[in-house]
């Protein structure tokens, strides 16, 4: 009996070069019926389910707007048709808070409901809602200060200061923790709070006098700005575990603000140069896996954006904020992360069988490089392509001595620094008179999707044996196709031991892929 065998083996996995950054798909906020005619769209918050909140700036006032789906609608909430409102906040239940801009002196605060309108009496100023529900806010006192202050349907609670005249409640999470600033007695610094229920907790500062908390996430941690020891330079920060760290700012933009934060701890806000005495330049950011990174480099290019702050992320780690779109001023965004931008799929062809072609894609972000990193036996062509490209490329891999095995290893980065490593490896056996084998050592735990194809003539069985688990392919036909999936016999790491037999009658032929990548 005399056999011939082409064995293909791939290997695709996700890695990090340099920093891990996630890539983001950019949504404009807003719909045609409303974008000619709306002056700036600004988002303030989002929820669980991604819906979204905030205040759409109209020729003659501004209203409150939502965004779920694709869907942009303007609320039309009672009493404020002339002076307009403005969102503050929005919960997981849809609920939104908001203030009447035009009421005297301060404006009233209120709470939408699917359109039934509950205001909230004395002068408060609303700025978050959890989902019990308790609001978040300032409450107007004497003498024109305000104190930080928390609603609910039993009335009004006032949670004071650090010895100041005046505080605010920024924000408030699901658990009850409350999250802002007061001022300290003589009211010429103020200082970040936490409140969780049995008074302020002062957060300190980065070594400035002033520093203040503007969003808390689900699971406690706190965002803000503080003051550093740096003159006029102030810093975002998180504070987690007790301790207040300095997240830094864009190279280029020296002071940084941060407005949310997500059970991840990815923090958003904006990065600022001061670029004269009228005119700041801001830079949208977020802070994840210990780096602040500039959210404009994150998202396609060529896209027309310029995002300059991100107001609100959630724990899906979708976020929203305002920037310029093809030159036009106060657009909202909302950015949502892409997974698994690369991709990267292997065929053999069959004339002749030692060709392998490997199909990439880099998806929205687009290719940036395809560079071969490791090769043995084979040449390799990869076809000239344009930074920024998303359509599929074709490089293929031909065997140079057919009776050797032969290898590649291709390494594909996109614009968003995703990269992909995708390895490939062939070989052709011919079996004699005796059973003949293959081996094939140091494979990832992730190759375990096989398929077989027989030629004609074909094999008439194979059996392939995994870390000494065999995998029976009896009674084959010729033509037939055959998936297996040995997933159950690979173990963690890549030392796994595959071994090829095969029988079949003289000249017979079969295609073998090992990967696990997808397979065209």
């Amino acid at each position: 009996m005399k056999g011939l065998i082409f064995l293909a083996l791939t290997g695709a996995f996700l890695h990090s070069i340099e920093a891990a950054s996630p890539f983001y798909s950019v949504t404009q906020i807003g719909s045609p019926n409303f974008l000619s005619t709306l002056k700036s769209v600004t988002p303030v918050a989002i929820n669980a389910a991604g819906e979204v909140t905030g205040t759409a700036g109209l020729p003659q006032s501004s209203n409150i707007f939502t965004f779920s789906n694709g869907t942009f609608t303007l609320l039309n909430v009672p009493g404020t048709h002339d002076t307009g409102s403005i969102a503050t906040g929005l919960n997981d239940v849809g609920q939104i808070v908001g203030v009447e801009v035009g009421a005297q002196p301060t404006g009233f605060g209120f709470i939408d409901t699917q359109g039934s309108l509950t205001l909230i009496p004395g002068s408060f100023r609303t700025t978050g809602i959890n989902t019990t529900p308790v609001v978040s806010g300032s409450l107007l006192i004497a003498h024109g200060n305000s104190h930080a202050a928390l609603y609910t349907s039993s009335g009004t609670a006032d949670l004071g200061t650090f010895g100041g005249f005046n505080s605010i409640a920024n924000a408030i999470n699901n658990n009850g923790q409350v999250v802002g600033a007061a001022s300290l007695a003589g009211d010429t610094v103020t200082h970040a709070f936490l409140y969780n229920g049995a008074g302020l907790i002062d957060l300190g500062t980065l070594g400035g006098q002033n520093s203040a908390a503007t969003a808390v996430s689900s699971s406690g941690d706190v965002a803000g700005v503080s003051g550093t020891t740096v003159n006029s330079v102030s810093h975002a920060f998180l504070y987690s575990a007790g301790a207040m760290q300095d997240l830094g700012a864009l190279t280029g933009y020296p002071s940084s603000y941060a407005t949310g934060v997500n059970r991840d701890r990815q923090v958003v806000g904006h990065s600022d140069a001061q670029v004269d005495q009228t005119t700041t330049v801001s830079r949208a950011f977020v802070y994840r896996d210990g780096a602040m990174q500039d959210l404009n480099g994150l998202i396609p290019s060529g896209s027309g954006w310029v995002l300059s702050n991100a107001t609100a992320i959630n724990d899906a780690g979708q976020i929203v904020g305002t920037g310029t779109l093809n030159g036009q001023f106060g657009e909202g965004f909302l950015l949502t992360p892409v997974t698994a931008p690369i991709t990267c799929q292997v065929s053999a062809t069959a004339d002749p069988l030692e060709a392998l072609s490997l199909t990439v894609q880099a998806g929205v972000a687009g290719l940036k490089s395809v560079e071969v990193v490791d090769t043995s036996n084979a040449s390799v062509t990869i076809p000239p392509f344009s930074v920024g490209m998303t359509s599929p490329l074709i490089a293929t891999a031909q065997t140079i001595h057919t009776k050797r095995a032969s290898s590649v290893s291709l390494e594909i980065t996109d614009t968003a620094r995703h990269s992909l490593t995708c390895n490939a490896a062939n070989y052709i056996a011919e079996v004699g008179h005796r059973k003949e084998t293959h081996a094939f050592r140091q494979l990832s735990a992730s190759e375990y999707f096989v398929k077989i194809t027989n030629g004609s003539p074909g094999l008439t069985a194979i059996i392939l044996t995994v870390n000494g688990k065999a995998f029976s392919v009896p009674d084959l036909s010729d033509g037939q196709a055959v998936s297996l999936n040995v997933k159950d016999a690979m173990v963690q790491g890549d030392h796994n031991f595959v071994v090829i037999e095969t029988s079949g009658p003289a000249g017979a032929t079969a295609l073998i892929l090992i990967t696990d990548a997808p397979l065209q």
